[in-house]
């Protein structure tokens, strides 16, 4: 397999026998669950996934709401490019409403593989790689909302949103665990705020983040 991808990408980067062979043994084993995950996976994404066709390929869940995902932080930076002056508040519902739909393909596409026996390394490959992109969009999504700039908080706000990712996937490397939060809190809990942040912006207006808390 090794000698069939390097004629098919001669000069690009490739993986080994060895490499193919740790891919097979690989096995996929999530870190803990919160409360609200499993209170979701009870009344929503488990529903969700017995209407889904067996024939659909998790992989193109994972598309569809990696699409949506980019799409809320184009839609906000196309709105506002400087990340300054605001976004219409139909954007910023159009954002919340397609922040909750990478939420739940985000979780419905594992449990379709599953469903479906079609889970594999390379699933789970692409499936991480999407939300790493998804990551990027969200972050410019919300400072587009909070009217950060293209400056210090903007930067920070990224490396903020990067760091817990890279170190989770770091970990997974050496513990075979992709732990995606602690008990309590973790990336559904982040995931459902950003798309509130976007909820309360579109009803308040972008004003509400410059309030006097007293």
């Amino acid at each position: 397999r090794a000698r069939a991808l390097a004629a098919v990408w001669p000069r690009g980067p490739r993986i080994g026998d060895a490499g193919f062979q740790a891919l097979e043994r690989h096995q996929y084993r999530a870190g803990p669950y919160t409360p609200l995950d499993k209170a979701l996976y009870t009344v929503w994404w488990n529903p969700v996934t017995r209407c889904l066709p067996r024939w659909l390929a998790p992989n193109l869940i994972t598309l569809v709401g990696a699409a949506a995902a980019v799409a809320s932080g184009v839609l906000l930076w196309a709105c506002d490019p400087s990340l300054e002056q605001g976004v219409p508040p139909w954007a910023e519902l159009a954002a919340c409403i397609l922040v909750l739909v990478y939420q739940t393909c985000d979780a419905v596409d594992g449990l379709q593989a599953r469903r479906t026996g079609c889970g594999s390394p390379l699933g789970e490959l692409f499936d991480h790689g999407c939300d790493c992109v998804c990551l990027t969009s969200f972050t410019i999504g919300y400072c587009a909302t909070q009217r950060c700039g293209f400056g210090t908080l903007t930067f920070a706000s990224l490396c903020i949103s990067w760091l817990p990712w890279w170190l989770a996937q770091w970990e997974s490397v050496h513990t075979g665990v992709v732990r995606t939060g602690g008990t309590l809190i973790g990336v559904t809990e982040v995931e459902l705020a950003v798309a509130l942040i976007h909820l309360a912006t579109y009803l308040v207006g972008a004003d509400l983040w410059r309030m006097p808390v007293v």
